[in-house]
């Protein structure tokens, strides 16, 4: 099941899964972006590791992206198409 929360700022994604540690788990927390491929490079060079590079979901839905910091915590991108 997929819940789909959204706000002028960010979107909220909430998968149901089995219980278990570490964020992957939880909730995974989406931030828009202008331009994902800019905001991943960031990540790369500040040594966090890339999850997911930019991927198109559909052309009505944008891109995403997700990336890992502080060894387990995801952070999600989104960008219109």
């Amino acid at each position: 099941m997929t819940l789909l929360f959204s706000s002028p700022y960010r979107y909220i994604l909430n998968i149901v899964r089995p219980i278990g540690e570490g964020s992957f788990l939880g909730t995974l927390v989406y931030f828009k972006s202008n331009d994902i491929s800019t905001e991943i490079d960031r990540v790369e060079v500040a040594g966090e590791k890339v999850f997911q590079s930019k991927t198109l979901i559909s052309p009505k839905h944008g891109y995403i992206g997700v990336f890992i910091y502080s060894k387990d915590k995801r952070i999600a991108l989104h960008a219109d198409a």
